[in-house]
């Protein structure tokens, strides 16, 4: 079985550069977890104590609150831009700042977010603004990916980040000390993510190796200050 799976995994590496057009145009998710969830999640993981007391999360799916908060979580609420979406609590423009309370969270998990966002440096304010003294906002960017397509016809996709870019954007509005930022990835996980492979067609070793020329992903951790 082993050998079978190696064989299969082997035959997909060679197609990579066979063609002009990607293995699967879905991120992967028909077959598996996408490439990039394997860095996005390794975050959340390695930050879990963060996700704690009321927490905010934007178009969670899946429900990151939940899955890397635990019994930490006070309360979860899931933003999105209009109403009506499955498993909405609260309706808010990160853009405008419109829905957005004051002071209010003591997490924010943006996973996949502020690159549909035109105006992002104002959705990083308004981020702040929502904030507790002392909370924690946990966000990551795609960095080399391919477009996605539902999201760009629904309301536009905008930007890539690296992650000076990222340490910059967040620094303005936290403070340079309060943000760390980094890439995750390299050559090997960009040409299988962007040929839509899922994480078990990767060996550990493949998507564990860095390198900061060949960003898949980049992850913020900014903290607001206390006082």
């Amino acid at each position: 079985m082993l050998f079978a799976a190696y064989r299969r995994l082997s035959a997909l590496r060679k197609r990579f550069l066979g063609k002009p057009v990607p293995l699967y145009t879905d991120f992967g998710f028909a077959r598996g977890w996408p490439v990039d969830r394997y860095y996005i999640e390794g975050f959340l993981k390695a930050n879990s104590a963060d996700i704690r007391g009321d927490v905010l999360e934007a178009a969670a799916n899946p429900n990151y609150t939940k899955q890397f908060g635990g019994d930490r979580v006070t309360r979860g609420h899931i933003m999105y831009p209009v109403p009506g979406l499955p498993g909405g609590t609260m309706v808010g423009n990160l853009e405008t700042g419109e829905g957005i309370p004051d002071e209010a969270f003591d997490c924010i998990i943006l996973t996949q977010v502020l690159q549909f966002i035109y105006d992002m440096p104002a959705a990083v304010r308004h981020s702040y603004r929502a904030l507790k003294p002392g909370g924690t906002m946990l966000a990551t960017f795609a960095g080399i990916s391919q477009v996605s397509r539902e999201d760009m016809d629904s309301w536009g996709e905008y930007w890539r980040v690296t992650d000076a870019a990222a340490r910059r954007l967040f620094g303005d509005v936290f403070g340079a000390d309060n943000v760390t930022a980094e890439p995750h990835g390299n050559v090997l996980a960009a040409c299988a993510f962007l040929n839509g492979l899922v994480i078990t067609d990767m060996k550990p070793e493949d998507l564990a190796y860095h390198d900061p020329d060949y960003q898949v992903i980049v992850t913020v951790r900014a903290v607001k200050p206390a006082s």
